[in-house]
């Protein structure tokens, strides 16, 4: 299949970002972001972008298996109120990537996410399908924390939303001091959106020895 020049360099943007999503947390240390657990899951929605990264701190060290994971296409149980809508992602019927990042947003809906503010139906479906995800993170993966990034959650009122609903699903299943307290567990990114160019430099920095 030909693509366009502007499919080819947002594929290689993607690659870019799965690649920074794996050393965000490493940036505690020259910018004073406020991420400081060794083991750690970063979730990044960028509203404007194709798709949804996931990358898994361990141990300070990035997660690289078979390939870098694609925790974002996991597979979601549909809202009950979206039933209808066709899954975004091209390769799967209900994946995460394709009923909740921005495109698939704008797709349901018919305007991109930061002009469905007033809608509270939007957010409710947002949450349930973050929440699944972040629910199969805690129970594959057991981070310390996990932070959320990008243009989706810009929102303010999503992330109470998703923690109740991550609250919900677990059902105090798993009994830890980071559940007991959702409010630190569950954050939001701390450097004011530039953590993509700052993961690049710090990429650059760690393969010059800085």
């Amino acid at each position: 299949k030909k693509l366009s020049v502007k499919q080819l360099v947002f594929c290689a943007m993607s690659i870019a970002l799965g690649t920074v999503l794996s050393n965000i947390k490493l940036f505690h240390f020259p910018t004073g972001g406020s991420i400081t657990l060794l083991s750690m899951l970063v979730i990044c929605l960028p509203g404007y972008w194709f798709g949804l990264g996931v990358g898994i701190i361990i141990n300070g060290q990035p997660l690289h298996g078979m390939l870098h994971p694609e925790a974002g296409h996991v597979p979601m149980i549909r809202h009950p109120k979206d039933k209808d809508f066709k899954c975004n992602c091209p390769f799967h019927v209900s994946c995460m990537e394709g009923l909740c990042a921005g495109p698939a947003i704008e797709a349901r809906w018919g305007k991109p996410a930061k002009e469905l503010a007033d809608n509270p139906l939007v957010w409710e479906i947002e949450a349930y399908y973050l929440a699944q995800g972040i629910v199969d993170y805690i129970l594959t993966v057991s981070p310390r924390r996990i932070v959320l990034g990008g243009g989706v959650m810009h929102q303010e009122h999503l992330l109470p939303l998703i923690k109740q609903n991550v609250k919900e699903i677990l059902n105090d299943y798993l009994q830890t001091k980071e559940l007991a307290d959702l409010d630190s567990y569950i954050v939001l990114a701390s450097l004011n959106d530039d953590q993509g160019i700052m993961g690049c430099l710090k990429i650059a920095m760690n393969s010059l020895g800085i």
